[in-house]
């Protein structure tokens, strides 16, 4: 538990910070890492609700059914919000990436791995009461295609000179 707590902790510390940045050069942020702010937050909020909270609930005998109640649903909302913040990040890069002929390969390996995981999803029967890891998979593939396009297009261009100035360029490197 120690060890969730810490890394809690870190997740809080990134979100605080972010919204300090975000606050200070409102004038140099783009509309979607904005909503990257919001993100950090929504991960701390999951972390704490459904990965803390059950466990320092476990001895609490008048909060038994809070504890049940979130280890229930902590697979359904962790699914969900996995689903959430991989095509956040697939839109993130992409909205970063100006060359039509990248977002178009960008657009199609998005196509094909929803369609795969539907598919998967479908014909094996979707459990709510699980982890579902054709999803982290085919996310974390999503994600390494889209840093990669994002930064094929970066060491193609001239933005390549100003990069330590691109808040994008840390949230690539922080994504792989």
């Amino acid at each position: 538990m120690s060890f969730l707590v810490i890394v809690i902790f870190f997740e809080v510390l990134t979100a605080i910070i972010g919204t300090i940045y975000f606050n200070k050069k409102k004038y140099r942020v783009n509309k979607l890492t904005r909503y990257f702010i919001w993100v950090l937050w929504l991960t701390v909020f999951v972390e704490i609700i459904f990965g803390l909270a059950p466990k320092f609930l476990k001895g609490v005998e008048s909060l038994v059914l809070l504890r049940e109640f979130l280890l229930k649903y902590s697979y359904l909302v962790y699914n969900i919000y996995v689903v959430i913040t991989f095509l956040f990040y697939v839109f993130y890069f992409k909205y970063n990436i100006y060359s039509k002929k990248i977002n178009n390969v960008l657009n199609v390996v998005v196509l094909i791995c929803f369609v795969l995981v539907v598919t998967i999803l479908f014909f094996t029967g979707v459990d709510f009461e699980s982890n579902w890891p054709i999803v982290d998979i085919v996310g974390s593939i999503l994600i390494f295609v889209s840093v990669m396009l994002y930064f094929l297009e970066i060491f193609n261009s001239d933005k390549i000179l100003s990069i330590h100035k691109e808040i994008s360029f840390y949230i690539a490197v922080g994504a792989i």
